[in-house]
């Protein structure tokens, strides 16, 4: 599994935590070097993980779950193991390459019948 998609994806639901009912966000204040630089660091977690987890990947996750757990492994209360979030990542990301796969043959074999 790879640990920087999961680490991205955390950090998204963070910054999508900072938005409130009308959507719009709540400006962070960056006084000081240690912000900047923690700002400039969820800027490139959240584009690493966008470029991943493009499309229907990045639209199907639970922001709000996915910020309770950066939330929960930052204070150690995890409510699920490493392991069983493996699992659960791991198959997550293989039903969606499945989802992505059949998705691609499909338009093959579309852009076939036009063809002829």
């Amino acid at each position: 599994m790879n640990h920087r998609i999961l680490f991205a994806a955390l950090t998204i639901s963070v910054l999508s935590a900072c938005t409130d009912a009308t959507g719009q966000k709540d400006p962070v204040v960056l006084r000081n070097n240690i912000d900047s630089v923690s700002y400039g660091l969820g800027t490139d977690i959240g584009n690493n993980l966008r470029m991943q987890l493009q499309g229907e990947l990045l639209d199907t996750l639970n922001t709000a779950a996915l910020t309770e757990g950066i939330r929960d492994a930052l204070d150690s209360t995890e409510r699920m193991t490493a392991d069983n979030v493996r699992e659960l990542v791991q198959a997550f990301m293989l039903d969606a390459q499945k989802r992505m796969l059949a998705k691609e043959e499909n338009e093959a074999a579309e852009n076939l019948r036009k063809g002829q």
